[in-house]
């Protein structure tokens, strides 16, 4: 049995406890790919929460979500 085998092996071991093993760009890229873009959907009190978000006090922009998509296609 190689080296590589068994450190296969003990990484599948330690992934089954809940231990994640990944590369940095690996975790940037699934961040990247599970951003929130809410969907454009606005009919009274929803529109006027919506606009709010994305206000200063409120700052959506800091975890990615401040660009409101129109279709859930594009929406995550």
């Amino acid at each position: 049995m190689a080296l590589k085998d068994l450190f296969e092996r003990d990484v599948q071991e330690l992934e089954r406890e809940g231990i994640l093993f990944t590369t940095l760009e690996k975790l940037v890229a699934w961040g990247r790919s599970n951003s929130l873009w809410p969907a454009t959907f606005g009919l009274a009190c929803c529109a006027i929460e919506m606009m709010a978000s994305t206000d200063a006090r409120n700052d959506l922009a800091r975890f990615g979500s401040e660009v409101f998509r129109a279709s859930p296609r594009q929406a995550d």
